[in-house]
């Protein structure tokens, strides 16, 4: 493999890094195929350019009009909170009641 390419190929490590994440969070999401990566026998590498497509395209956060305590108590649940979603999976906050 010529030297630019291997620039091109990240370790756990690396990856953690450079999305300032623990290495045991990149691990658990590899082994829930949330992060594109590649397996070389008990090895996880990640593919620079398949990272920055995951990241562009999968991590995407939905806006919503968060509202006000006190509208909160007026609408009684009429309302959903602000959500954060990263691929196939969403994040709700509570609405603190």
């Amino acid at each position: 493999m010529p030297p630019q390419d291997e620039a091109q190929i990240l370790t756990v490590k690396e990856i953690a890094q450079l999305l300032r994440k623990k290495e045991r969070t990149i691990r658990e999401m590899c082994y829930n195929h949330q992060i594109p990566h590649y397996k070389v026998g008990r090895t996880i590498l990640f593919s620079v350019s398949k990272i920055m497509e995951w990241m562009e395209k999968d991590c995407m956060v939905e806006a919503r009009v968060v509202h006000s305590r006190k509208q909160n108590r007026d609408h009684q649940g009429n309302s959903s909170p602000p959500a954060i979603s990263c691929g196939n999976r969403a994040v709700t906050a509570s609405s603190g009641r």
